[in-house]
């Protein structure tokens, strides 16, 4: 940020003090930035073909919305020209592995930069349908290390507060797929792909704290009750609770004034 620049500028030639005006002002602009990124909420739906996260994506988005929470719903590979490459590879040929890995990155790093980020910074809420984890798993199951491949992404693209990953079994998310979209599977989708995909999602979510498994064997009204639990009680109630240890009780004032957004999130929910 610009402001930023400047105030580094007017610390490093002693330029500060309560006796000026600009660097007062740009210090609590700084310190609301921290603020609004502090609150800002990045949630990530994972899994294979078929399990339902595109549906899961849009409860929530609606849910979330009905609270009054702004929030941005987006997905992996974007609409972008690096994107749109990727989606045209799923229908024409699948692009070599590092190809496929580099425009991956390319499609991410454009994302975060444009959407990502600024939307956190201003303490909203970004739900994605796939991110970094998908790349992990899918390149992961064409043949590149798991682990490396997974330290690269990490060294640049920004960790959500938490990954829903809908857990399914590959049989079942191509019959999804077939019968409830009505759909052929694309280069993507195919059976023992999807296999090796889920299992690397499976050792994923055993060793990263951010990653919470959900059945997604369940019907979907199911699937998002499990997800507003695991919502509610976590991220939800750290960033939204007017006092975040009473949200929950009945003597909370913030409840009871009608000012706590945890509160009005969980009506969001309930009204489902």
């Amino acid at each position: 940020m610009l402001f930023c620049t400047i105030l580094q500028h007017l610390q490093a030639h002693c330029i500060t003090g309560a006796g000026n005006p600009l660097y007062c002002l740009l210090q609590k602009m700084e310190t609301e930035e921290e603020m609004n990124r502090s609150s800002g909420i990045f949630i990530v739906f994972e899994g294979i073909d078929g399990a339902g996260k595109s549906t899961q994506v849009n409860l929530l988005s609606d849910a979330l919305q009905r609270a009054g929470e702004w929030c941005v719903s987006s997905k992996e590979p974007t609409d972008g020209k690096w994107g749109r490459l990727l989606r045209e590879s799923a229908t024409i040929g699948r692009l070599s592995l590092q190809e496929e890995v580099d425009t991956f990155v390319k499609d991410r790093k454009e994302h975060i930069a444009t959407l990502i980020n600024p939307t956190l910074a201003e303490g909203g809420i970004v739900i994605l349908d796939r991110y970094f984890y998908s790349t992990v798993a899918y390149q992961g199951a064409r043949g590149l290390d798991v682990d490396t491949l997974d330290q690269s992404m990490r060294s640049f693209a920004p960790i959500p507060d938490v990954v829903l990953f809908i857990d399914i079994d590959s049989v079942d998310g191509l019959e999804r797929i077939r019968i409830g979209r009505q759909e052929s599977p694309n280069e993507f989708e195919k059976l023992d792909s999807l296999q090796a995909v889920r299992e690397i999602f499976q050792k994923l979510a055993k060793r990263e704290k951010e990653i919470v498994t959900i059945d997604g064997r369940q019907s979907a009204a199911q699937v998002h009750q499990d997800v507003a639990d695991v919502l509610l009680g976590g991220v939800i109630k750290a960033k939204r609770c007017e006092r975040s240890q009473q949200c929950g009780e009945v003597a909370c004032p913030g409840r009871v004034d009608d000012k706590c957004r945890w509160w009005k999130i969980a009506q969001g929910f309930a009204s489902d």
